[in-house]
């Protein structure tokens, strides 16, 4: 059983794809911003951030749902989530929060 929820506002992440091409050759493996807000810009326009819209999201949340991917936000250090990476860093633990399950939509796109 599927959560049903409302489409997506024109300016939520969830109505923006992001620059898949741009965050592989541009990002990947690279620090990209201090801040979710500066990330969400280099992730919509990683080649100009100047000129990336203002995308709503919220910055509580582990998991950035966009159109065409979605970004998990990962704690490496701190004692309240004990994430690591495992198979050289091929695999990291993750852990959601409490109201994700997997009838949450945004876990189910992530569900093979």
């Amino acid at each position: 059983r599927t959560i049903e929820r409302p489409p997506p506002s024109k300016d939520s992440s969830r109505a923006t794809n992001i620059d898949l091409e741009g965050l592989d050759q541009l990002l990947l493996g690279r620090p990209c911003g201090r801040l979710k807000r500066e990330v969400v810009s280099r992730l919509v326009s990683p080649r100009n951030v100047n000129t990336a819209p203002c995308i709503r999201f919220s910055k509580y949340s582990g998991i950035l749902e966009w159109r065409n991917a979605i970004v998990l936000w990962v704690n490496i250090y701190g004692d309240s989530y004990k994430n690591v990476f495992l198979e050289k860093g091929r695999q990291i633990t993750w852990f959601a929060q409490a109201r994700q399950t997997v009838e949450t939509p945004v876990i189910q796109r992530m569900i093979p």
